[in-house]
């Protein structure tokens, strides 16, 4: 039985050797609040024409029984998720992280920020800025429609997602906008536990390490000068 890697599935993570030091590059593919919005409102409309095709195609079929009917019209329910996955997947946006022991970067070699992870950080999940503002006027929206006499469900799209930081000695750096708690989360625990295992390795074993050697610091009085004397 093959043995998971703590570091499959999501988001996309490649571990691998850069100058002699352990490296990890992240590549989480995201929604964010605004593309999340557009995917369903890129549904509707695509659902919308489906649905005026099926009705101008429909005064040229020969449809003479129920089912007939019912899996013509039916379509149009069944490509709900397609439409949707087909415009989610074409909004989603990437973002390269990088980390190895000195450094935590964002974007690649010739662009972005770049931290220096020896000094105190972490990582941290908050939530979006604009979701008091969204809550006050799906509230607003809510009744406006009730003094009307009708019932509305506005759909959050803010309050769903979070702003994905990195605090460099104490002070917020936004790194991504994430919508959806699940995604959100898988991407802030990968990078927790890659900056743990880095600081296995640096820090003489205080934090998670992959190998046996890494439990071990070299110091004074190691084999390692002891080779070094005799040489």
């Amino acid at each position: 039985m093959q043995v998971r890697s703590p570091f499959d599935g999501f988001p996309e993570t490649h571990q691998y050797e850069k100058d002699g030091k352990l490296t990890f590059t992240v590549k989480p593919r995201i929604l964010t609040p605004l593309a999340a919005k557009t995917a369903d409102l890129l549904t509707a409309a695509s659902l919308c024409f489906w649905g005026f095709g099926l009705f101008i195609s429909a005064e040229d079929q020969a449809i003479n029984n129920l089912w007939g009917w019912l899996l013509y019209w039916g379509s149009l329910f069944a490509l709900y998720p397609v439409f949707r996955w087909l415009w989610q997947s074409m909004l989603k946006t990437e973002k390269t992280l990088v980390l190895d022991a000195d450094e935590f970067r964002v974007g690649g070699i010739f662009s972005g920020a770049g931290y220096n992870r020896k000094l105190a950080h972490s990582f941290a999940l908050i939530r979006h800025d604009k979701t008091k503002v969204e809550q006050m006027q799906h509230e607003y929206e809510v009744r406006k429609a009730s003094a009307q006499g009708k019932v509305i469900m506005k759909k959050p799209y803010y309050a769903e997602s979070f702003h994905l930081i990195f605090e460099y000695m104490g002070q917020r750096n936004d790194v991504l906008d994430i919508y959806g708690h699940k995604e959100a989360l898988a991407v802030v625990t990968r990078l927790k536990a890659i900056d743990d295992v880095l600081g296995g390795i640096t820090q003489g074993g205080q934090g998670t390490t992959l190998e046996p050697e890494d439990q071990w610091e070299t110091g004074p009085g190691d084999l390692d000068d002891w080779d070094d004397w005799n040489d």
